[in-house]
């Protein structure tokens, strides 16, 4: 009866603590023989619009492997926003595999999903079989063709290896382009994200594409604008570097979030939304444009 009573209050604690988001995480199974793949599905509703903090299943659990993480879904429906993920898992350890409880930022409010345990045990041997002794090893018969394959690839290659390293010497030998644009910083970074703003990458679903150049615009005009080493940085390296900067906390807030979200389309497969993608591109305007006239000022002051 204790039991019963404690797990009643730690549910509804949890219903308190997420009123406005719910997240779960499912698995079309529990037991599996090793090799076998197991299909998670992630699922969080939340109110549209809020920024949200989507969890990773952590690489670091013993013997699970992972081997598809699909793109987060999202539906909107009466000012909710559905996301859902399936990951396909599997493992070559028998035992047990120990799913942890992930959770969901949402706003200022956050969900956890349910852990499980999956069982992975060893295929049955098959007793009903006849067992035959190993037979040594036979000599295999020499053949030209084998041969014959080799040499035209070793050939193939030579040729492949000259063809490229005479290119190499005509590249040497022609006079380097300039790279470093004429025009002041702010100029040229306007001047690109027009552009960027005309191809309409992110409306033909070229999300990647779109998030790469526009933040590559960015990490041009910090370096120089301010000398930052921004090409080789990370996207919460760049964060950090940022927040070092004389600006104002709404630009560092929106940068911020705009190059989380570059990472999530990039790297974790997340389609983000329309508005989404034009606050992004917003916020990186912005900042060029206030460095912009913050700049303007302080010329005509002196």
């Amino acid at each position: 009866m204790k039991k019963v009573i404690l797990l009643f209050i730690g549910l509804c604690s949890s219903v308190l603590s997420a009123q406005n988001i719910s997240f779960s995480l499912e698995a079309d199974t529990n037991s599996i023989l090793i090799g076998e793949q197991i299909k998670l599905q992630l699922k969080a509703e939340i109110p549209a619009g809020d920024n949200y903090q989507w969890p990773f299943l952590p690489d670091t659990i013993k013997g699970l492997l992972t081997l598809e993480t699909g793109s987060i879904d999202s539906l909107i429906k009466n000012d909710r926003l559905t996301l859902s993920q399936n990951i396909n898992i599997s493992s070559f350890d028998s035992g047990f595999v120990h799913i942890p409880r992930l959770a969901l930022i949402s706003g200022s409010d956050s969900a956890f999903s349910q852990g499980f345990i999956i069982r992975v045990a060893l295929a049955k041997a098959q007793e009903d079989h006849e067992l035959y002794d190993i037979k040594g090893p036979k000599d295999a018969p020499f053949e030209w063709l084998p041969i014959f394959y080799i040499s035209l690839g070793l050939i193939s290659l030579a040729l492949l290896v000259f063809y490229l390293l005479k290119r190499m010497r005509n590249k040497k030998k022609a006079p380097q382009k300039e790279l470093i644009p004429s025009l002041p910083p702010s100029e040229w970074a306007l001047q690109e994200l027009q552009k960027l703003e005309a191809r309409k990458l992110w409306q033909e679903g070229k999300q990647k594409e779109f998030y790469s150049e526009l933040i590559d615009i960015l990490r041009h005009f910090l370096e120089r604008k301010y000398s930052l080493k921004a090409m080789e940085s990370t996207a919460e390296e760049l964060i950090e570097k940022i927040a070092k900067l004389e600006i104002a906390s709404e630009n560092f807030s929106a940068i911020s979030k705009s190059l989380r979200l570059s990472s999530m389309v990039k790297f974790a497969k997340q389609q983000a939304l329309a508005y989404e993608n034009e606050e992004a591109f917003q916020a990186i305007k912005d900042f060029v444009l206030k460095t912009q006239v913050k700049q303007v000022k302080e010329e005509k002051n002196e």
